[in-house]
């Protein structure tokens, strides 16, 4: 089983973007459990490349995708993916692994991928009561990555 989490931290929107700071936790937790964080940027990303290098000093995938072949070809090699509600999250759903998808104030019950009945939507309205998306912790995804992980 891979042992390679893909992770795609943009969004077209700020209000739809976790920050990039907690995606960097996530990456250095899944560091920790033996697992390999694989950053996917699309074209309006490529400004998180440097500081995700500079935080990981080449020890994670950085990958480039504005194909959205591609971005589902990577997915498949993957045993897990974390995205925010954005097009990316959609392409790893697609891919038929499963996904954590993190919303803030957009609905979640309408715009959740399908796909994977192990997926997970972390709400930022349901489990912060606010519909800011950095409202929702660290340590609720890394708790939701370990359940998926374990079933």
């Amino acid at each position: 089983k891979s042992k390679k989490i893909a992770i795609c931290p943009g969004a077209s929107v700020e209000w739809k973007r976790w920050s990039l700071e907690n995606f960097i936790k996530i990456g250095n937790f899944l560091k920790k459990k033996k697992l390999i964080p694989v950053f996917i940027l699309g074209p309006d990303e490529k400004k998180f490349y440097s500081k995700l290098k500079n935080n990981f000093n080449h020890k994670i995938h950085i990958v480039e995708s504005a194909n959205p072949m591609d971005t589902i070809k990577i997915a498949r090699k993957c045993c897990l993916g974390i995205s925010n509600d954005t097009g990316c999250g959609h392409l790893l759903a697609t891919s038929e692994i499963p996904i954590i998808s993190l919303f803030g104030p957009t609905n979640h019950k309408k715009f959740a991928p399908l796909g994977n009945k192990k997926n997970i939507c972390i709400a930022s309205d349901e489990f912060c009561k606010s519909k800011e998306i950095n409202d929702i912790p660290v340590s609720l995804v890394e708790k939701k990555i370990l359940s998926i992980l374990k079933s």
